[in-house]
Order: structure tokens, then sequence, then C-alpha cells
């Protein structure tokens, strides 16, 4: 496949070809996980969960809030989401989803937010939202793809995340548990091999989910983007051979030697 930068609909780039990091993340949890997430034929389509459905609007009402109202609509005060009303309402809107009065009010006090940092602001004043881009893996040939929330004309990438903190130390405990250090150093090294030359940096636009909704703005380190390249190179190694071999292990089945973790104190112990 030819490097390229495909300007398609989010449901367009998932049923497109290609690996992403959401795909490699589940080959690090075994092959046979990404399986039956991607491959098998009974699998069911994942519907969008209403966090979810969160996080896509505020991504789209700060990069391109022109837009908004093509994708969303607002539900009445007091509105629930069944009976007759309800129906009429989302039967009158098709092909967009929902957002109460809570969660609009929500996402439209983390935008202002956002905005009000001047570096926030300015992040989004010139550049391209939600771009996809493709490219074949120099060391596998495997064709893998990414989808940068925006980027801006001068190559900076920049991924909006809301969180229940947006404190250093909370954030750096959900780049752990959400292995953003994979999507970051894939992300770059996906722009730069389309792109011709080096993407970044890469900047996370962090902003609470909760009053006072604050935002912070974070750069990620060369040292981080290493170790989330070395986590993905390998995870699309062993991609690369599943696919070509055409089988998907699950767990090792063999037995396995259990002990507590090196982090457990013992009750009573300090």
């Amino acid at each position: 496949m030819t490097n390229q930068i495909q300007v398609i609909s989010n449901d367009e780039y998932h049923e497109g070809p290609g690996v992403s990091k959401s795909g490699l993340e589940l080959i690090g949890r075994s092959p046979f996980h990404y399986w039956s997430r991607y491959l098998d034929p009974a699998r069911e389509r994942r519907e969008p969960t209403q966090p979810m459905i969160i996080g896509s609007a505020f991504d789209l009402l700060v990069s391109e809030p022109a837009e908004f109202s093509n994708k969303y609509f607002q539900m009445p005060e007091g509105m629930i989401r069944k009976g007759k009303a309800w129906d009429e309402l989302n039967n009158a809107n098709p092909g967009k989803d929902s957002l109460n009065d809570r969660e609009y009010s929500m996402i439209c006090r983390m935008r202002d937010s956002l905005m009000s940092q001047s570096i926030g602001r300015a992040l989004f004043e010139k550049g391209k939202f939600q771009r996809s881009f493709f490219w074949t893996d120099p060391l596998t040939g495997e064709v893998c793809k990414c989808r940068p929330d925006f980027w801006t004309d001068d190559d900076v990438v920049v991924d909006l995340k809301t969180a229940t903190s947006a404190e250093l130390k909370a954030f750096q405990k959900s780049c752990v548990d959400y292995s953003y250090h994979v999507s970051t150093a894939f992300t770059l090294d996906g722009m730069t091999e389309v792109l011709g030359r080096a993407a970044g940096p890469y900047l996370f636009c962090v902003i609470e989910k909760e009053a006072p909704f604050a935002a912070a703005v974070f750069e990620a380190m060369p040292s981080m983007v290493e170790l989330g390249r070395q986590e993905y190179q390998t995870n699309l190694m062993t991609y690369s051979r599943c696919r070509k071999e055409n089988h998907w292990p699950g767990y090792p089945d063999e037995l396995q030697q259990l002990a507590m973790p090196a982090w457990f104190k013992p009750k009573g112990t300090t």
C-alpha cells in the first residue's frame, strides 16, 4: 500500500486496511484477543458506549465546531433515553448521537477551560482535524494506520484526552494504564513515514471531566517515545508472524508459576 493521508470518516478509517495502535495493544495481551476482536467471523459489531460518544463529541467541538451539529443532537432538559418522546426525537435525527443537557453542558465547559489556556488555544488555530494516515511499516512490510486528533500546520501532533485528573502524576499513571506511550511512538513514526519528514513534538491536551474542568498540556519526552516504540515494534512483529502463519495463540498453554508481585506488602508490614 502506498503511504498516504486520507480525509475519511471515523467508520471508514476503522473498516479500512491496516493495523492500528488499538490492535497492537490487543496483540500485546494475546494474538487470540486480536483475532476475536477483528477477525472472528462470528464477532459482533461493537457499539460505542456513552462515554466514548461524549469523548468524540468533545474532540469535535474543540477541533471542528462547525461540524458538531451535523453529528450530535441535544436532548431537552429532563429527557431520558427511552419512551415515546425519546423515540421520536432520536428518529428525527438519523445517524446522529445524542447528548443530554448535563453532557452537553459538560463538554462546553471543558472546551471553554481548554481555550482559556494560552497554549491550548494557540494549538488549534491552524491545522487539520483527524486525518487518517496509512503506511507500510519498513521493518515488517505490514500496513499500519493512525488517526491523530489534530495535526498543526507545523507538524505538532495534538492528542485530546479527558481524564479524572489532569495533574501530572495522575496523568503519568493514565499513560501507563492506557499505553499512551505506545500510541505516541506509533503515531509519530507513522506520520514521519508518510510525510517524509519528522513529525512532532507530541502534545497531550488533558481536560478534567468534572468541575472545575481544569486543563493541562504535556509534551511527550524522547524517553517516553522510545519505550513506546520498543513495545509497538515487538507487538507488530508478533502480529506479522501470526498473520502470515494464520495462527493466533492465546495465553501460554503451559503451567505457569505464580508468586506475589514484587510490590506486594503483607498486612501489618510497612
